[in-house]
């Protein structure tokens, strides 16, 4: 196996997905960062479609530093 094969990959629902590689880097990808880089054909417009943009919330938050966890 070549050393940027994954030694361990943990995916959690409340949190994204960490990969530990087998060189010894480790890899983390939030739920936030995961949502944004979606290549499904929805969000992509593969369907012949507009792509679709991320919801917007319904009203910004008065607590600018809180960001609400996405939920699945």
């Amino acid at each position: 196996m070549a050393s940027t094969d994954p030694e361990h990959i943990s995916i959690s629902k409340s949190k994204g997905i960490k990969i530990d590689w087998k060189d010894g880097l480790t890899s983390e990808y939030g739920l936030r960062y995961l949502r944004h880089h979606c290549p499904c054909a929805v969000c992509t417009g593969s369907h012949g479609t507009e792509p679709q943009a991320p919801p917007l919330e319904e009203s910004p938050s008065p607590f600018q530093m809180y960001q609400p966890a996405l939920r699945w």
